[in-house]
This record gives structure tokens, sequence and C-alpha cells, in this order.
């Protein structure tokens, strides 16, 4: 689903958020901008916003989107094993 399609306004308005953030992050990037952006995508996968819009949104494939949805710490990524 495209971002813009979204029904509910609260969510509509977090994927607005995404996408003004991901657009000064290309205009002219720095630590804050980026952030921001973390922090928009963020926000947009915690209230319930699907990785297709997330992905719209930001102008990527959803396969990218796909690795920064778990909510885990990075560690908990690695197995067993080899975390240390």
């Amino acid at each position: 689903m495209n971002w813009s399609q979204e029904p509910d306004p609260a969510r509509l308005t977090l994927l607005d958020r995404l996408v003004c953030s991901n657009r000064a992050v290309w205009e002219h990037f720095s630590l804050e901008a980026n952030r921001a952006r973390v922090s928009a995508l963020r926000a947009a996968l915690d209230a319930g916003c699907s990785l297709e819009q997330v992905a719209s949104a930001l102008g990527v494939h959803v396969s990218e989107v796909d690795a920064v949805a778990w909510s885990g710490q990075p560690e908990e990524a690695l197995p067993a094993t080899s975390a240390r």
C-alpha cells in the first residue's frame, strides 16, 4: 500500500513525518537528520504502519525495511554461540 493511502490520521501523520525526515537526510545529510529519520521510522513501525507503507514512504523496496522492523537488541540477532 502506498503510504499516502493510510486511512488512520495518526499513522498518516507519522508516515508524512517519515517522508519529510527522509527527504532532509537526502538533501543535507547530518547526524541529526539521520537520527530524526530513524526516530520517525521506529515511530511508524511501532504505531502499526505496514512494512509496505514504510518502504513506500522511504522510496525503497520492502526488503530494506524488513531488516529494521525487529525490536530487539543487536546482540540478540547473533547466534548464542557467537555472542560474547
